[in-house]
């Protein structure tokens, strides 16, 4: 009878010492190959662009006053996003992994704005009705490489740590439109009637750092369940492509312009005292000038995903 007892005792000691390694190993996949797929939100700061529109906005608010403009009906875009991404990871052992993946993000805005001005002292004449339109689309495809460390937490669950570099192509559409119309409509006054129109097309490269933490689930030898926090630091400093413009206005003979540009995209004020506006209005062109700087695109932000890790080999 004792000697059963010992022997037990001496099976359940070494069930319990085998144990942790049990839990380590099948936490810890041996060297292979695999595919992730994942997809989540993702908010990137943007920068220049959507400082633009808060100055644009807050233009149109001091034009018009408290009482007939209601400001924050141009929205920035975003900064939030569909995220998507496909990584192939090598298991490198003792923890380690290596990737390299691509990935897809998209922020799509549109925003309307109405107000009422009066550009002289006969507001029966003079008032103006002030329309504005806006529109974004902005996609970046990051190209990111990276090395992490998984740690078990328990049998099937896991902890990975990485960091990493990332190349992100920022492609960026802009459409803007103000319209000011008069109330009352009488040539024999002069009344101003400007429009503005003018469209965007730029993209740039960015480089910078990354780091990613998440929570790694194995369901079989095969599927890993996937939960990742990323965040990125990375900025476009050369937004390069076109304008499209049309410029409109009926004082004394007329003013009109249109035409296209190509350059880098420029932030800062223009002189529009031609249209009956003033001398810093808020204003983005591809065209250097003393009152404008080359706009910049910041690409810094986090995404959140949730993914699959699909083991190939």
């Amino acid at each position: 009878m004792t000697a059963r007892i010992r022997i037990a005792f001496l099976a359940l000691a070494l069930i319990a010492a085998n144990l942790p390694a049990s839990a380590q190993e099948a936490s810890t996949p041996k060297n292979g190959l695999s595919f992730e797929l994942g997809g989540g939100f993702r908010w990137t700061a943007i920068g220049d662009i959507r400082d633009h529109i808060d100055a644009l906005d807050e233009y149109l608010y001091d034009l018009c006053g408290s009482a007939n403009y209601l400001p924050g009906h141009l929205r920035q875009p975003g900064p939030y996003g569909p995220d998507l991404d496909f990584t192939l990871r090598l298991e490198l052992g003792c923890g380690f992994s290596a990737a390299a993946g691509a990935g897809f993000s998209r922020i799509l805005d549109r925003s309307e704005s109405l107000g009422v001005f009066f550009l002289y002292q006969d507001p029966t004449i003079h008032y103006r009705t002030v329309a504005t339109f806006l529109r974004t689309d902005i996609r970046l495809v990051p190209v990111h490489v990276d090395v992490s460390y998984r740690w078990a937490l328990a049998r099937d669950l896991s902890l990975t740590l990485g960091a990493g570099a990332v190349a992100c192509f920022a492609s960026v559409d802009l459409e803007r439109s103000l319209n000011f119309y008069p109330l009352t409509y009488n040539p024999a006054e002069g009344i101003v009637w400007p429009h503005l129109d003018d469209s965007f097309e730029v993209s740039g490269i960015g480089f910078g750092p990354l780091g990613k933490l998440g929570l790694e689930f194995r369901a079989s030898r095969s599927l890993t369940l996937l939960v990742l926090v990323e965040g990125r630091y990375a900025r476009v400093t050369r937004l390069k492509g076109r304008q499209a413009y049309s410029y409109d206005s009926w004082i004394d003979e007329g003013y009109y312009v249109e035409g296209e540009n190509e350059g880098f995209l420029q932030t800062g004020t223009s002189d529009r005292s031609l249209m009956g506006l003033s001398e810093d209005v808020p204003d983005l062109s591809v065209t250097p000038s003393p009152t404008m700087r080359q706009a910049r695109f910041d690409l810094g932000g986090i995404s959140c995903r949730l993914g699959v890790r699909l083991r190939l080999f």
